[in-house]
């Protein structure tokens, strides 16, 4: 019964992520009386926009299976130890499925975690390991991705200040994802 409901729950966070990419989807599905999934949600800093992720995938979810479904948020306070702390509890932790948000959070839990995983946000899942193809989802992970349209931010730009000659490119270089978005914008502007 565990088992069926997982399945019915990992639809609903495929339906969810359709939802997110301007799809419409519902369902009519609830919780078996009873049965309550347990599922992990892992952020590796608290901020509003974490906070919104977090509440509309627990919204939609809730809306799908009613209250068939508990949370367990936790949150590494920005500190990496405290996340590769979290991740290895959830190795042994008895969840029906684990929720990171963003690259580091995914990547620290994806590293042997039994439960399926569903991250949130994260800019390029192959790039970052996580996946080997966005495809054809693989490693026990699937998820939403929040690649940067840089050329169609530039196209605006150009559009708003066309007269301009020079961009500079801020971004953090400790940041895997701001890397890629920087060098897809060098690579645009080339």
């Amino acid at each position: 019964m565990k088992n069926k409901f997982l399945a019915a729950l990992l639809a609903g966070a495929s339906l969810l992520t359709m939802t997110a990419c301007g799809g419409n989807a519902s369902a009519d599905t609830g919780a078996a009386a009873g049965d309550t999934a347990k599922v992990a949600v892992v952020q590796l800093v608290d901020n509003d926009a974490f906070t919104e992720m977090i509440d509309s995938f627990e919204n939609k979810l809730t809306e799908l299976y009613g209250d068939g479904v508990t949370y367990d948020v936790k949150n590494a306070q920005g500190d990496m130890s405290t996340l590769n702390s979290i991740a290895s509890e959830l190795k042994t932790a008895d969840y029906d499925l684990v929720v990171p948000i963003v690259t580091p959070a995914t990547q620290a839990v994806n590293a042997g975690v039994t439960a399926p995983v569903v991250f949130i946000s994260v800019t390029d899942p192959v790039a970052a390991g996580i996946m080997g193809d966005m495809a054809k989802p693989d490693k026990n992970a699937t998820g939403t991705s929040n690649i940067v349209p840089v050329d169609e931010i530039f196209t605006l730009a150009g559009k708003l200040t066309p007269d301009v000659k020079n961009i500079g490119i801020l971004y953090c270089s400790g940041e895997k994802n701001a890397v890629l978005t920087a060098e897809k914008a060098k690579a645009y502007l080339d």
